[in-house]
């Protein structure tokens, strides 16, 4: 019995050294290449469809699945994607279950004229010092683009689905 015993351990133990030296594998992953350039319409169109369709698979809204932003080789403007958010704002606000507390902000800092960025950025779904409020240049680049899509899909997300009070120490019953 106690050879038995014995045996095991030493086996256990043999199993266990030959364990760590297991070497791994190194992969050198080659970097995506920069994007370059401004976001063309027909670019920015293609994502817009996107974003769109994830909300009504996701949400359950009903979106056009087409977007305002007209397709084309020419430049994107920050106001036709702000316009593209208002719209599916609107669409996906029959979803919303919390309303969080308005953002603040400086309206002499924005640079761009259009009715939907005050909403927006007070709902906080454009960032109020963000590349489309208060960017210098007509365009956007597409790291800016993917940068305020994300804002935007994170404050749908946040204010679409309504967490547990267990666990969500603002939403618990305060008696």
């Amino acid at each position: 019995m106690k050879l038995g015993t014995v045996v095991l351990v030493l086996l256990g133990m043999v199993g266990l050294a030959s364990a760590q030296k297991e070497s791994f594998k190194v992969v050198n992953k080659k970097a995506a290449p920069a994007a370059s350039g401004d976001v063309t319409r027909a670019e920015a169109a293609q994502v817009m469809a996107k974003l769109r369709r994830a909300c009504r698979e996701v949400l359950g809204v009903s979106v056009s699945p087409k977007p305002t932003i007209a397709a084309g080789k020419a430049v994107v403007s920050r106001k036709e994607i702000l316009e593209e958010f208002a719209t599916i704002h609107r669409a996906a606000a029959a979803s919303f279950k919390l309303s969080p507390q308005p953002v603040s902000f400086d309206p002499k800092r924005f640079t761009v004229q259009s009715p939907a960025l005050t909403s927006l950025v007070k709902g906080g779904f454009v960032a109020k010092v963000g590349p489309l409020a208060a960017g210098k240049r007509p365009g956007v680049s597409p790291t800016e683009l993917g940068d305020a899509i994300g804002f935007f899909v994170a404050r749908i997300a946040e204010v679409s689905h309504l967490p547990s009070s267990r666990w969500t120490p603002y939403l618990a019953d305060e008696r």
